[in-house]
């Protein structure tokens, strides 16, 4: 494959592709790690053991006029903080396999276009390597 030099550049696009996509195998890792995170905290959040154990009766915050409106806003934040952190953990996971779908699809694309590659640069290597006459000139 000495045409053209092109044995450097061929043997370039074929180790670029697994120094390019180290990359992503680190954003993967990270998100990992995140959903782990989001996940033993919201063992910690159940909302059936809050509702249980965290629950502070409506005496709790005095005899005013807004005791109701704190109580139920007291449990509902504690529903929305679950909420949101089950709502992030999906959308990451989904993120997640989005990065593995790319990486996969890119390692894929790169090593179909070093096969491709290798293929031309070959067939350079035989039309330079093949005789200088015409084909029926002597058949």
């Amino acid at each position: 494959m000495a045409l053209l030099g092109l044995d450097n550049f061929t043997n370039a696009v074929v180790n670029a592709g697994p120094a390019a996509l180290a990359d992503l195998a680190i954003v993967e890792d990270e998100i990992q790690e995140v959903v782990e995170t989001i996940t033993k905290q919201l063992a910690l959040l159940k909302v059936d053991k809050f509702e249980a154990d965290g629950h502070i009766p409506r005496s709790s915050f005095g005899g005013g006029e807004r005791v109701a409106w704190v109580s139920t806003n007291y449990s509902g934040a504690h529903r929305a903080t679950v909420e949101t952190l089950q709502n992030t953990r999906d959308r990451l996971m989904e993120f997640q396999a989005a990065c593995q779908d790319t990486r996969q699809l890119l390692t894929d694309i790169d090593q179909s276009s070093a096969t491709e590659m290798k293929k031309h640069a070959l067939a350079l290597d035989a039309l330079r390597n093949s005789t200088s006459g015409y084909w029926g000139e002597d058949n």
